[in-house]
């Protein structure tokens, strides 16, 4: 009998979410909105510039692990300015096969065995595996629904649960903003009260911003990492 897998696994028994959610959608010949599924090619000049990049021989080169140089050099002179500060091109940029793998590298990267990492609930399921899989413990922290009829209609952070939940074992606090699913956008204040319990604990956040540009009207996207002290 082959050995089974590691027994840190077995909190993942239900399989993976996504996987589950898209075999529902086929089976029950539903539209799955989860995920993006285009039906309509990529645009015709971006075709035509994959096939000439594709055609040059450096092309099947190994390119540097993290990140292509003029790629990084590209995305440090578009977030440095966001940033208020110079962002060095090879010693803080690298660029990964998508946000899991940003995720994963991120979590395993700093989260020992038995640490803790805090995330606002409901929220992205990767973090949990992540975590799990990297020996830390999620500790969640839930966001409060805005009250039925409400004139504004924010989610808000529970900041006596936040006070309870972070502690000397907190090692990462894992921030989206804005927050998927509900759309929330982290006010400047919020970030601020974040940023100084982060700093007293000695906790590092993980900021996934990858909804960065799509903030609705009258919303203002404000990047912790470019907050004074942080």
């Amino acid at each position: 009998m082959l050995p089974g897998p590691a027994r840190r696994l077995d909190s993942f028994g239900g399989g993976n979410f996504w996987n589950n959610l898209g075999k529902l959608a086929i089976d029950n010949d539903a539209v799955m909105v989860g995920s993006g599924f285009p039906d309509f090619p990529a645009p015709d000049f971006l075709q035509q510039e994959v096939v000439k990049a594709v055609a040059k021989p450096s092309a099947n080169w190994y390119t540097r692990g993290k990140g292509h140089p003029r790629l990084v050099h590209a995305l440090s002179a578009e977030y440095s300015p966001l940033f208020n500060r110079p962002i060095d091109v090879f010693t803080e940029i690298t660029t990964t096969a998508g946000a899991y793998e940003a995720l994963y590298g991120t979590i395993a990267a700093f989260v020992d065995e038995g640490d803790e990492v805090i995330v606002f609930e409901p929220h992205f399921d990767a973090y949990l595996d992540d975590t799990v899989l990297s020996g830390g413990k999620l500790t969640r922290v839930p966001l409060v629904a805005p009250s039925e009829g409400s004139s504004e209609p924010i989610w808000t952070i529970d900041r006596e649960k936040m006070e309870e939940a972070i502690s000397d074992k907190t090692k990462l606090l894992i921030l989206t903003t804005p927050h998927n699913p509900t759309g929330k956008v982290f006010s400047r204040e919020e970030l601020e009260y974040i940023g100084g319990l982060c700093k007293q604990y000695d906790v590092i956040i993980l900021s996934d911003e990858v909804y960065e540009r799509s903030v609705s009207e009258g919303r203002q996207h404000v990047r912790i990492g470019a907050l004074p002290g942080m």
